[in-house]
């Protein structure tokens, strides 16, 4: 997994310093997340897979499933990692994509787990609050979980605030 991030790094930076460039984020994004789906599909990953078939020919598959209106640099990226057998790292270019889009535009995106469905208020509290705490504009990923026996438990990325009901009768119970 690893050796696909390190391999698929290059072309993503180039990618994005491209559509940035010409102002075609948006674009960019959209088909690369396209092509990740065709190049995970389990009949594309056996045709990327061998050798004996022409780079052309996948080139002209790829085009064929995204359609004849891809953009001359589009095609030329497809052909490019064709010819270097690299359309197996799509998912991990469209990912690092993402992230490199994400810095860019100073988003970040917080997982926020809760027992209970927020109410917008207590959403718009919490974006305030780390977007002063992060100096970003803070994009919120919400899920529930019952499980948790109250509060919530807030992910950005390596940084955890785990205030859930939960966690605090473990410690009470480590502490007894």
């Amino acid at each position: 997994m690893q050796q696909l991030i390190t391999t698929a790094r290059p072309y993503a930076n180039a990618a994005f310093d491209f559509a940035a460039k010409n102002q075609q984020i948006e674009e960019w994004q959209q088909w690369l997340q396209t092509a990740a789906v065709i190049a995970t599909h389990p009949q594309v990953k056996n045709t990327l897979k061998n050798p004996q078939i022409p780079a052309k020919n996948i080139v002209d598959l790829f085009i064929d499933v995204l359609g004849k209106k891809s953009s001359d640099a589009i095609r030329n990226f497809i052909q490019l990692l064709a010819h270097y057998r690299r359309l197996n790292v799509l998912p991990e270019i469209a990912n690092l994509f993402d992230q490199a889009r994400a810095a860019y535009e100073k988003i970040l995106p917080v997982a926020i787990t809760s027992t209970f469905e927020l109410t917008q208020q207590q959403e718009e509290t919490l974006k305030k609050a780390l977007e002063n705490r992060f100096k970003k504009t803070i994009h919120l990923h919400k899920t529930i979980d019952k499980t948790l026996l109250g509060g919530a438990i807030i992910r950005v990325g390596n940084w955890v605030l785990d205030g859930s009901g939960l966690t605090k009768l473990k410690r009470l119970k480590a502490c007894l």
